[in-house]
């Protein structure tokens, strides 16, 4: 019977909301470049002024994964935004995928 408090007090700490990955967001950042050539398993982009895409994965470059369900749509989000300089808000999931911060979304701002 004294495991009971244990037990409870480790599930609570696994669904703790700060076990869960950070994710991060960056705010109206233009597009720097954009790489997709059919044979990667993501898509990859930078944003302009962005040293660290995420904690999880400090490097300047993002990846989409082709099995994200809205792979096509933040493709073409991120290739309008790229060629008609609109700033964009991404934001990572805390993640790595592909070796690079994995993003949950974009929305163009403009």
């Amino acid at each position: 019977m004294k495991t009971f408090p244990i037990a409870a007090s480790a599930l609570l700490l696994a669904l703790h909301p700060a076990a869960a990955p950070a994710q991060t967001a960056h705010e109206n950042k233009i597009v720097a470049d954009v790489i997709e050539d059919g044979t990667r398993p993501c898509l990859f982009f930078q944003l302009e002024g962005v040293a660290s895409a995420d904690p999880a994965a400090p490097m300047v470059w993002f990846a989409i994964p082709r099995t994200h369900m809205a792979f096509s749509e933040l493709f073409a989000l991120l290739l309008t935004a790229r060629v008609l300089q609109l700033p964009v808000r991404v934001n990572t999931t805390g993640a790595v995928t592909c070796g690079f911060a994995a993003v949950d979304g974009i929305t163009i701002h403009g």
